[in-house]
């Protein structure tokens, strides 16, 4: 699944901008094809002009119980997925809250970012 299948596919998904809607996109695309990562996902996001920006959040905004998750390989990640769904300036502002000081920042800590799921 690549190029016009993944943009298609985010298309569907951010329509709704809905958090969960989108990350459950975003899970089934990794799993039907574990070649592709959240970075591919935000370029595309951002080849499609969309207002939706995947950003890595770090461990200590997570709730007690919650672990980051790579969905794939079950490993511990450093960071954990945050979607924006309203544009660059949230996306800039919670960035900032982050403690990110830019976009390429942003992407190089994608390659470390999980999805949250239950610690058992």
């Amino acid at each position: 699944m690549r190029g016009a299948n993944v943009r298609d596919t985010l298309r569907k998904a951010i329509k709704y901008r809905d958090c969960a809607v989108i990350g459950q996109a975003l899970m089934a695309m990794l799993l039907a094809d574990h070649s592709l990562n959240l970075i591919y996902f935000e370029n595309a996001l951002r080849e499609l002009n969309s207002g939706v920006y995947l950003l890595a959040a770090p461990k200590y905004k997570m709730m007690k119980g919650q672990i980051s998750l790579d969905p794939i390989t079950k490993s511990v990640k450093e960071y954990w997925l945050w979607i924006c769904v309203n544009g660059k300036e949230e996306a800039d502002r919670t960035m900032s809250v982050f403690e990110i000081k830019d976009y390429e920042e942003n992407l190089e800590k994608l390659k470390e970012t999980g999805f949250l799921f239950v610690d058992n």
